[in-house]
């Protein structure tokens, strides 16, 4: 039996879906780290996608195989800590998962300095204990370079046992905005410059890098400007229809709600393969949740993009929200967002943007800081050219954010923004339908056989005891 130590968030192992193309990828850039080959790779997607999901699987094949390469997995979270906790915290968590992996035994996630030299001396691991000891003289000086003793450990400890290790961080975008020298948070003592201490280690070819960030404009700008040319990027894509449909089914037996083929198409179109929107339907605490018609399906979509309490699609957006507005002029920045939202079609010029939203006497300098800002803070998408702008791309956000704030900005009826969506929701069906008692086209029967061969595969799970089916 598999030996997945970490505990995934996923929940039950077999919601795991898709992603066999992008683990294989992974798989193939493992073993060029084996061969010292390997680059420095970003993961590019925006959030809800499935980035967490994939570094915590990978880690668990990872220590599962039992090879030459070790992973190692850290969290940035975003709360603000001093750059001492930081240091205590990485590389206690990077010790730790060191000695697991060696015992073949989990030991937790952060280990005390004593535990650690215990298990090290009782492994005969003594480039690691007398690692630890050094760390600890540079812990009681403190500052820089306590940090970096404690980043180049991956990289250090590589080169003295021959081993290799993987470096996954998740969310790396928030070292440059929560960590401190000392408190209180003020601005003069944010660091904002941490992540480029990475700049030497992200060329490791003994201990690259694996990095995501769930705010693509702050962490490509970051990667830019503070380590250039040092990754690669990999740009992880929504689920496919089918993939889709899969966790459908999965998700169905999960929560014992009945679901339709049809409605799961629905669905995959609604959401635009964001498997974790997905779940937030199953699990939804809408009174009349019914994913067996399309008008419940977006009755109870709807609940969960604009109830201010229950709604947890909402207020999974509303973080991101509350980060990026409350840095700029929060009337205009809205305006902006509302328009692009609501005429997502095509790109905008700033000129454009300026008409359209009113704000004719503001100059073009403030206007590109305030739209930089919002593409910064992964609510806007930025144009083919340096002056153009689209609006984020993601259909759930267009919602979320229409719900939340244009009756604010527009002094519009809820209850129309309402029916303007649903009207817009049954437009974009009719025009997607499969024509009825026509002949069905090759794709069609295709989409019928893997639908059959999904459920075939996951009735194990009881899939079959729910309406499924065209």
């Amino acid at each position: 039996m598999e030996n997945y130590p970490l505990e995934e968030r996923i929940g039950e192992r077999g919601l795991f879906t898709d992603r066999q193309a992008d683990l294989g990828y992974f798989d193939s850039w493992v073993r060029d780290i084996e061969k010292k080959a390997a680059i420095s790779t970003a993961i590019v997607s925006h959030r809800k996608v499935g980035k967490t999901a994939l570094l915590q699987r990978l880690y668990n094949r990872l220590f599962n195989q039992n090879g030459k390469v070790i992973p190692f997995l850290f969290e940035i979270k975003e709360e603000n800590r001093l750059l001492e906790d930081l240091s205590r915290m990485y590389y206690t968590s990077f010790i730790s998962q060191l000695l697991s992996f060696k015992k073949r035994e989990w030991l937790g996630i952060a280990l005390v300095p004593e535990e650690m030299l215990e298990i090290g001396t009782q492994l005969k691991l003594d480039y690691v204990t007398e690692d630890i000891k050094r760390w600890q003289r540079h812990a009681e000086i403190g500052g820089p370079n306590w940090w970096t003793f404690t980043y180049e450990a991956p990289h250090r400890l590589a080169e003295i046992s021959g081993d290799r290790f993987l470096v996954m961080i998740d969310e790396f975008q928030y070292f440059n905005k929560h960590i401190y020298r000392n408190w209180p948070e003020r601005p003069e003592n944010q660091i904002t410059t941490l992540a480029g201490s990475y700049l030497g280690a992200s060329e490791s070819k003994i201990a690259p890098m694996l990095i995501t960030g769930s705010i693509v404009g702050m962490l490509m700008r970051l990667i830019r400007r503070q380590l250039p040319k040092r990754f690669e990027f990999y740009f992880l894509e929504k689920f496919q229809p089918q993939d889709f449909l899969e966790l459908g089914y999965k998700l169905s037996a999960l929560y014992e709600v009945p679901v339709t083929d049809a409605c799961l198409l629905s669905a995959h179109r609604l959401l635009a393969g964001h498997p974790a929107y997905l779940r937030d339907l199953f699990n939804s605490k809408f009174p009349n949740k019914e994913l067996t018609t399309e008008q419940g399906l977006y009755e109870t979509y709807l609940f969960e993009c604009g109830h201010p309490q229950l709604g947890r699609i909402r207020a999974g957006w509303e973080e991101y929200l509350d980060l990026a507005l409350d840095e700029i002029n929060q009337v205009n920045a809205k305006k902006i967002v509302l328009f692009l939202a609501k005429h997502n079609d095509r790109e905008w010029s700033r000129k454009e943007i300026k008409e359209h939203c009113g704000l004719v006497e503001m100059n073009d300098q403030e206007l590109e800081r305030k739209l930089q800002a919002l593409v910064a803070g992964d609510l806007l998408s930025q144009g083919g050219a340096s002056i153009d702008y689209q609006g984020l791309g993601d259909p759930t956000f267009d919602k979320v954010f229409r719900l939340k704030y244009e009756k604010e900005i527009e002094q519009t009826s809820f209850d129309l923004i309402r029916q303007d969506l649903l009207r817009k929701f049954e437009e974009e069906n009719r025009k997607l339908k499969i024509p009825q008692g026509g002949t069905k086209t090759v794709e069609a029967n295709k989409v019928r056989g893997e639908l059959n061969q999904k459920k075939g595969e996951i009735g194990e799970l009881g899939v079959g005891n729910f309406p499924l089916g065209f």
